[in-house]
């Protein structure tokens, strides 16, 4: 299932873009606390309007235990110095989140 997502993913970065105005990012990022941490290599692209999608596999890094490599993303709206996420990570159950904020 993991091929197949990140495959998914690959393909519409590369390939739905023909004809749309923005621009593809990578995106590395470490989230830690309490021991644990979340290592996560996000591919996206950003519009022209504001709005970018990002996604890619994540590697969860327990305090105790084995790692396990999962797949998230996020979709971030931006308008002036407001924006919006809504984000996602997959495990033994689709965890999803949201924030809002200020730049």
């Amino acid at each position: 299932m993991l091929k197949s997502a990140l495959g998914a993913v690959a393909a519409l970065l590369t390939f739905g873009g023909a004809g749309m105005a923005g621009e593809m990012f990578v995106n590395p990022e470490l989230n830690t606390g309490f021991g644990a941490a979340i290592v996560e290599g996000h591919v996206g692209y950003e519009f022209d309007n504001g709005i970018s999608v990002q996604a890619g596999p994540a590697l969860l890094i327990p305090d105790q235990g084995e790692s396990e490599l999962e797949i998230s993303g996020k979709v971030n709206v931006g308008s002036g110095p407001l924006y919006g996420e809504a984000s996602f990570i997959t495990g033994d159950e689709l965890t999803v989140g949201i924030k809002a904020g200020a730049k």
